[in-house]
This record gives structure tokens, C-alpha cells and sequence, in this order.
């Protein structure tokens, strides 16, 4: 992807650095848009106007393991606002000030990402509580 960008290619090792973590979080931003589908799917199953037997623990199960692969997830994108959020600011060596633009906006999808994730933590909860 970089040869066909060489204004980018041109910062050196720094863009090779930002194309990683670009990739990375656009990855992120695809499991996010997936979860949420899933999201939608489940408030469905359960808000249903009716429910067989005995599907309510299932429903609870499938709730809590839903939850956990959202932790899962939030755990690896929670740690990378820092170092993106530091790479796009100033003061960071062999980072060009020129190429700071590029981080910001891999920090500006990561901050999107971390919100969906919260947000369906948040929904995921009260769906539990309901």
C-alpha cells in the first residue's frame, strides 16, 4: 500500500509505522461494525414478543459471552489511545512533524472505535439487566 503512496513512503520509517497501526485500527473499526450487527441480532432474540421455554438462561449465557469477547476487545484497543494520541503530538523523536497529520487521524478512528466499544458495553449491560 505504501509504493503506491510515495509522498507518504517518502517519511521513512515513520510511515511504515503509520501504515501498521492505520491497518491495525481499520481492522478495529471492522470488528467494531461486526459486534455491533451481532449487537443488533441478540437485542432482537432477546426483546422478542415471545420466547420458548427455558430460553431465558440461554439468552443470559449468550449475553455474558458476548460481554467478554466486548472486554476482549476493548482491551486491545484501549492501550493504543496513548501511543497514537503521543505519536500525532509533538516532542516524539524520528516522528516528522509533517507526517504527525497521518497519526492524528489513526488516533481520531481509534477514539471512534473505543466509543462504539463503550457503547456496546453500555447496551450490553442493560439488555443483562432487562
Amino acid at each position: 500500500r505504501l509504493e503506491a503512496e510515495p509522498e507518504i513512503l517518502a517519511h521513512g520509517p515513520t510511515a511504515v509505522l503509520y501504515a501498521i497501526s492505520d491497518a491495525v485500527v481499520d481492522h478495529y473499526i471492522d470488528v467494531a461494525g461486526e459486534l455491533q450487527v451481532d449487537l443488533e441480532e441478540l437485542e432482537t432474540e432477546v426483546f422478542a414478543p415471545t420466547s420458548g421455554p427455558g430460553g431465558s438462561s440461554n439468552t443470559a449465557a449468550s449475553i455474558y459471552t458476548f460481554k467478554r469477547q466486548v472486554l476482549e476487545f476493548r482491551r486491545a484497543t484501549g492501550p493504543l489511545t496513548a501511543p497514537m494520541t503521543r505519536l500525532a503530538g509533538a516532542g516524539v523523536p524520528f516522528v516528522h512533524t509533517e507526517a504527525q497529520p497521518f497519526f492524528r487521524d489513526v488516533a481520531d478512528h481509534l477514539t471512534r472505535v473505543n466509543e462504539q466499544v463503550e457503547g456496546l458495553d453500555r447496551l450490553l449491560s442493560d439488555i443483562l439487566s432487562a
